[in-house]
């Protein structure tokens, strides 16, 4: 690896071959892999605890196509790697394995692309009936009355857009008086800490 730069192989497969493909990769000197396997999500139970939907939409290769990311150090030659993938796909037929209608695409890729291409998703929100959770790289202008909490979160647990976290600082704005004392047990960000004393509470822990 040179200067967080990665060489991604993106192979779409049929979900039904998955755990041959990783077999075929594990052996090579991959440095990391993701799977992203439609039936993970669609055959979840469905029920009351759990999400009741799933858009078919958010699959760019359908519900029946699987994408495996293999990575390599960035000095690799990518359309060597994608021949040598490509040659063992096929060595497989001896076998009598046969994988059909894949698709081996290459591309290089920056680390810090992982780590921060979650936050063009995180926009200043509306909590309850005062809040305003801020990240730190939006602006925003509050409006009158507003209490604005402004974050960083990394991608700790406590950005303010879990129900969770939404549903407690809700209770804050509801409970919160000047002499009330509050412990935040399992801060993550601390957002609800924060919330806590900007409301007034006379003893934040």
């Amino acid at each position: 690896m040179m200067n967080g730069i990665w060489s991604e192989i993106k192979i779409v497969i049929d979900e039904k071959d998955i755990e041959v493909l990783e077999g075929v990769l594990y052996a090579m000197d991959i440095k990391g892999l993701s799977i992203e396997d439609p039936k993970d999500i669609l055959e979840r139970e469905q029920g009351p605890l759990t999400w009741d939907f799933a858009d078919i939409n958010i699959f760019e290769y359908g519900k029946d196509k699987a994408v495996l990311k293999a990575y390599f150090h960035e000095d690799i030659d990518k359309d060597e790697i994608v021949r040598e993938i490509e040659g063992r796909i096929k060595g497989l037929e001896e076998y009598g394995i046969f994988l059909k209608n894949y698709i081996v695409t290459s591309s290089t890729v920056r680390e810090e692309d992982w780590a921060n291409n979650w936050k063009k998703y995180y926009k200043p929100t509306k909590v309850g009936e005062r809040f305003l959770i801020r990240p730190l790289w939006e602006e925003y202008t509050p409006e009158e009355g507003e209490i604005v909490i402004s974050m960083d979160p990394g991608m700790a647990f406590g950005t303010g857009t879990h129900e969770t976290t939404r549903m407690c600082l809700e209770a804050l704005e509801r409970y919160i008086r000047q002499d009330t004392r509050v412990l935040d047990i399992g801060t993550g960000s601390g957002i609800l800490a924060i919330g806590a004393s900007l409301l007034g509470a006379r003893e934040v822990v």
